[in-house]
């Protein structure tokens, strides 16, 4: 496709595009999302626009499919009813998919969750809550990661293209891991709120019987059922990540390229399944289950913790709660906020393009559903990223085992950058 076309191509693509229509064969997901329907009369129309364009000596970008608007029709972006136009849709992509995601997770998720995992390490994994919050930081990291790789190349490409470089108009990244399937990791993002949900409901279960709290569930249990979930909730997306992958469409007339979504032959086949698992189970079901999980139990939680403190104003006797569990529910209960916060964005998105059909993509509102969604993300982003600032505000323990970590490093450079010293003299 890398190739500039002459006038004696005309003949061919005349009879390829004969031929397919022939076979109804004219890429229908693309045409379906387009609401364009091509028949033979358009072929000597579409002969003389592509010689148009030819004389002036317009090339087809490489990987990019060649698709044909009939006059009137309009592209998802471009539809006059759309609330936001492509270029404000574009913008928020950028800020967050290229700008954002690449600051949040390269100095601040990146190295505070691998200070995390350290931290909850040296406390001991055997103690449950230690486990639990572990594992929350691990797959926060795993989650912002996978995004990171997806768009690894789009600062470089969104540089380039400042400086007045040509630049594919499409991520050879994201072109390349939609076809084998990447966007199923997404499903990290949900075993991320099963955890939320889960230290919620643990916090939540010792402040309120704190004896028995122990004897429930052993930290063993609670291993098996992480073990087993959150693969289970991450991989039951990847029949979700089937139904679209991303292509570039070229538009000969206009002479310009866009990113587009096409539907897969598996969503195809199973149209119905994948849409009640996308829509229904990973669009509202979870999210909602999850986000109501850790409103109730925070709100028990905290409603718990000031009666516990008024009786300890009113009594000297010591509670069935330590000082130290105390410290550590107020360093979760403020996790859980910032989980409901940045969590309500996303549960509210979903909710709104299964209420409004017309707001998905390929609707009449696509770009606003991108904003939308981009928005959303962004909030994901934060959440999975800010949780250490939380765990260093209100756990004292947390700050001291910081500090020891950073003490201890400091003290082992000093010996080496000693050691090198005396080796050179």
């Amino acid at each position: 496709m890398n190739s500039t076309y002459n006038h004696d191509d005309v003949t061919d693509m005349t009879q390829n595009w004969e031929r397919n229509l022939s076979t109804k064969n004219v890429a229908p997901d693309v045409l379906a999302t387009m609401n364009s329907t091509y028949n033979r009369d358009d072929v000597t129309d579409m002969t003389q626009i592509w010689e148009r364009n030819l004389s002036t000596n317009t090339a087809v970008p490489e990987g990019c499919i060649v698709v044909q608007m009939n006059a009137g029709d309009f592209i998802p972006w471009n539809n006059p009813d759309n609330i936001v136009s492509a270029e404000a849709e574009q913008i928020s992509d950028t800020i967050v998919s290229k700008v954002t995601l690449h600051i949040l997770f390269l100095f601040i998720c990146a190295p505070t969750n691998i200070i995390n995992m350290i931290v909850f390490v040296k406390h001991g994994l055997k103690e449950r809550i230690n486990f639990c919050i572990f594992s929350l930081a691990l797959i926060d990291f795993l989650f912002l990661f996978q995004a990171f790789l997806l768009y690894l190349d789009s600062p470089v490409i969104l540089l380039k293209n400042l400086l007045g470089y040509d630049t594919p108009s499409v991520s050879p990244i994201i072109v390349y891991l939609s076809q084998v399937n990447f966007h199923g990791l997404f499903g990290l993002l949900w075993a991320s709120h099963f955890m939320s949900a889960i230290i919620a409901c643990e916090r939540c279960y010792c402040v309120v019987s704190p004896l028995r709290a122990q004897n429930v569930m052993k930290t063993r249990t609670t291993a098996m059922i992480v073990a087993i979930v959150c693969p289970v909730i991450t991989g039951g997306f990847f029949f979700c990540s089937t139904k679209w992958a991303s292509r570039c469409i070229y538009d000969p007339v206009l002479n310009t390229t866009s990113q587009e979504f096409y539907p897969l032959d598996f969503y195809l086949e199973n149209t119905e399944f994948v849409d009640l698992l996308q829509g229904y189970v990973y669009g509202l079901g979870m999210p909602l289950l999850f986000m109501l999980v850790v409103v109730v139990t925070t709100i028990v939680t905290i409603v718990k913790l000031r009666r516990m403190a008024s009786w300890r104003e009113q009594t000297s006797s010591a509670t069935s709660v330590s000082s130290r569990d105390l410290a550590l529910t107020r360093m979760l209960v403020g996790t859980s906020i910032l989980f409901i916060v940045c969590s309500l964005p996303d549960l509210v998105h979903n909710a709104t393009f299964l209420i409004i059909p017309e707001l998905n993509a390929g609707g009449r509102y696509q770009n606003f559903h991108y904003m939308l969604y981009s928005i959303s993300m962004f909030f994901n982003y934060v959440n999975s990223s800010c949780n250490f600032f939380v765990y260093y505000r209100f756990g004292s323990k947390f700050r001291e085992t910081v500090h020891s970590v950073f003490r201890t490093c400091s003290i082992t450079n000093r010996k080496t950058e000693n050691e090198v010293s005396s080796l050179v003299k």
